[in-house]
């Protein structure tokens, strides 16, 4: 069988097409089904969608990564001199002393740590040094038809980018133009330089996968304004976390994931599908990427740590405390963004197109705690320094989070591209999901945890 020959080899891309061409011999002589058809289409395609020029591989989705000279990405085009040094959080002070030794999570290493690993075509899952990995773009994974216009493309080139916002819908329902957003969030009004959390990882079944509006994610939101004002155009963020959107990455896994806003979610992007934003500098983690293995229901629990930390000039962002890019000033329009946050919020959310949810988390609401509800732990934030540059080590103040939950309704402009509206409407008892704010106390001090998430399902509209 193809199939199991195709998977069991390891051979570098150049000898691929005389594999390639083999099989095509072999399929000649004999009567090929379905399945070794399409193994062999998929060889193909991969084969023409890699440059030669560039070493690339796949993930266990079949997504494509490219491995593109630092200084030549797209978040950082004609520049000249050397990327920015990221400021060293490895010191930071998160109270974990023994307050740690009670959790027992694991925290996953980056996906291309080890440099050792191979994808199914027998390509090292490892970019050169001076490279980056940037999850290839296909235009054709997300645009519909009638919006081509507002998406960029070459055709030729090894990568593609276009334009999907958070909060842009682009649904194509008779009369109806509306997607709906259910948060749990725990929330604190204050002015921060950033923040960190440790995340619990699960991998919850979104509804509806056909539709691209539907998604579940857990995530850290640093924000200048919140999306409760009556006039959100101010509003601006910086957030990162994991996501199962099967729309946006055509599986249904979860992936680390980076959204920006500069003006209340009428632009911005997902991980680096817009050009001239994310500076990407890790070789090891990139945006987008499948996080595994995903918690388990009374079982093993997974982690993994997001740091995010404005230098005055740039958003950086860490993953267990390793740098992975930066988001800079400039796109923020001189907003509060260029000089600090005014909210941090950690949660999670589930969107759909009627009131009928993904489950968000685990699937399990926030009371049932360990093992069994999603939680984000080790919670904190920067706080903003009278000093001209941020401190050598920065130290986390730990928050003092008030609980919220409520739905998000955004409602499209069918005859334009931008969004029409954007209201948020508070729930005192949701049906679908919860939320739970915890501090541990010791004689080390005190952490914080939030628990959160649920089943999903019906929830009354907001009135």
């Amino acid at each position: 069988m193809i199939d199991d020959e195709l998977h069991k080899k390891t051979m570098p891309l150049e000898k691929l097409q005389e594999y390639y061409n083999n099989v095509i011999k072999t399929m000649a002589a004999s009567q090929p089904n379905d399945q070794d058809i399409m193994h062999l289409v998929k060889l193909y395609a991969f084969l023409e969608s890699c440059p030669k020029d560039i070493h690339c591989f796949c993930d266990a989705k079949g997504n494509i990564y490219d491995c593109i000279p630092i200084n030549n990405q797209p978040g950082w085009p004609k520049k000249t001199g050397p990327l920015p040094t990221a400021p060293d959080v490895t010191k930071m002070d998160t109270l974990k002393a023994s307050i740690e030794n009670k959790w027992r999570d694991i925290l996953l290493p980056a996906p291309l740590a080890d440099g050792q690993k191979k994808d199914i075509y027998g390509n090292l899952m490892a970019c050169p040094k001076g490279t980056v990995p940037i999850r290839r773009i296909q235009v054709a994974n997300n645009v519909k038809d009638n919006d081509k216009k507002n998406y960029k493309t070459e055709q030729n080139k090894p990568i593609g980018f276009f334009r999907v916002n958070k909060y842009r819908q682009l649904v194509e329902r008779e009369n109806s133009h509306r997607a709906y957003h259910l948060v749990a969030m725990a929330q604190q009004k204050i002015n921060s330089n950033g923040g960190h959390s440790i995340i619990n990882l699960w991998k919850p079944q979104v509804k509806g996968e056909e539709d691209d509006n539907n998604f579940s994610l857990s995530q850290a939101w640093y924000s200048a304004g919140f999306i409760d004002q009556n006039d959100i155009s101010n509003v601006q963020t910086v957030e990162c976390g994991w996501i199962v959107n099967p729309g946006l990455y055509n599986d249904d896994e979860a992936h680390l994931f980076i959204f920006y806003t500069p003006d209340g979610y009428e632009n911005g992007a997902w991980d680096l599908t817009k050009e001239n934003t994310f500076v990407q500098i890790s070789p090891y983690i990139a945006p987008g990427m499948i996080l595994s293995p995903s918690s388990v229901t009374s079982g093993q629990q997974y982690a993994f740590e997001l740091t995010v930390l404005h230098d005055g000039e740039r958003w950086w962002i860490y993953y267990n405390r390793e740098a992975m890019g930066f988001y800079p000033d400039n796109l923020f329009n001189d907003g509060q963004l260029t000089k600090n946050a005014t909210y941090v919020t950690f949660g999670g959310e589930s969107s759909a197109t009627e009131f009928d949810f993904s489950p968000m988390g685990s699937g399990r609401y926030a009371v049932e705690g360990w093992q069994l509800a999603a939680y984000q732990r080790m919670i904190g934030y920067f706080p903003v320094s009278n000093q001209d540059s941020p401190d050598v080590h920065p130290k986390i103040k730990s928050t003092n989070l008030k609980p919220l939950c409520g739905i998000v309704t955004t409602e499209d402009n069918p005859s334009e591209t931008g969004i029409e509206s954007i209201v948020f409407n508070h729930i005192e008892s949701p049906n679908s999901i919860s939320m739970q704010v915890n501090s541990d106390i010791n004689h080390n001090g005190s952490e914080l945890s939030i628990w959160y998430g649920g089943p999903g399902g019906k929830e009354n509209p907001p009135k």
